[in-house]
This record gives C-alpha cells, structure tokens and sequence, in this order.
C-alpha cells in the first residue's frame, strides 16, 4: 500500500502545479512583444488573456509604465499586490 500511495501523491503534486504555471496563447504573445519592447502591443496581448500569471500581470504593469500610462500602471500593480504576487506584498503580510 506504501509503495503506491506515495508516487501517487508525488504525482497528483506535480500534476497540479503545472496546470497552474501555464500561460495562456495571448500571454505568451505578449512575453514576445514584450521582450522586443513593443510595449502597445504587450498591453493588447496582456488586455485580451482571460488569465495572467504574477509575471504577466507584471509585465503588463510595466509595460503601462513604460508607455507613460501612469493611471493604468497603478491599477495594474496594485492588482499585483492584491494577488499576492509582488515581493513587497509578501514582506507587508
């Protein structure tokens, strides 16, 4: 019995924590628009997915910032800190 519960467990674990790391198609879109610095159409990308990961929804706060969307880039970071996702968020907690 211990020799199957325990790999079952060890997989269920990793089965379930790559579901939640994936990035949606728009997501992954915007990453590359991001990395070449075509910040308006990261935001259009990042706008669009149905789901941001932390780093998209981070991405997508400094892309605001980049662009001199002041406004935007505060909502947009201060969704990060909701989520938990920023560093300064866990630090505050």
């Amino acid at each position: 019995m211990k020799k199957l519960f325990i790999p079952t467990i060890i997989f269920i674990g990793l089965t379930v924590n790559g579901f939640a790391q994936e990035k949606s198609n728009k997501e992954k879109q915007g990453d590359k628009y991001y990395f070449v610095f075509s910040f308006n159409k990261a935001i259009d990308c990042y706008t669009h997915a149905k789901h941001l990961s932390v780093d998209g929804q981070r991405k997508l706060a400094k892309s605001y910032q980049d662009e001199n969307k002041d406004t935007l880039a505060e909502i947009a970071y201060s969704k990060l800190l909701i989520t938990g996702g920023g560093k300064f968020a866990r630090r505050l907690l």
